[in-house]
């Protein structure tokens, strides 16, 4: 079993990930790693490689509470289409 990161511990984390690639990075909150809404807001201000977030916890309406416009415009949106073979 692993132990609950604490926010500054992710945050420290992330950040370190970001400024060590020039690659874009999606953050992936699970049970052991779970971004509050705040945490965030502050890595997408400070982190301009950052460019998603999938939510492994299940609390879509924690998260959505957060919203920071960076990730919504960072990706275009696709179509399936963009998919297919």
């Amino acid at each position: 079993m692993f132990a609950r990161q604490s926010a500054g511990g992710l945050m420290a984390h992330v950040r370190a990930v970001c400024e060590s690639t020039s690659l874009a990075v999606v953050l992936y909150s699970r049970a052991n790693a779970k971004y509050t809404p705040e945490t965030l807001v502050i890595l997408t201000d400070t982190c301009p490689n950052l460019i998603g977030f999938e939510d492994g916890v299940g609390d879509l309406e924690s998260i959505s509470t957060a919203r920071p416009a960076r990730l919504r415009d960072a990706v275009p949106k696709r179509n399936r289409a963009d998919f297919m073979p």
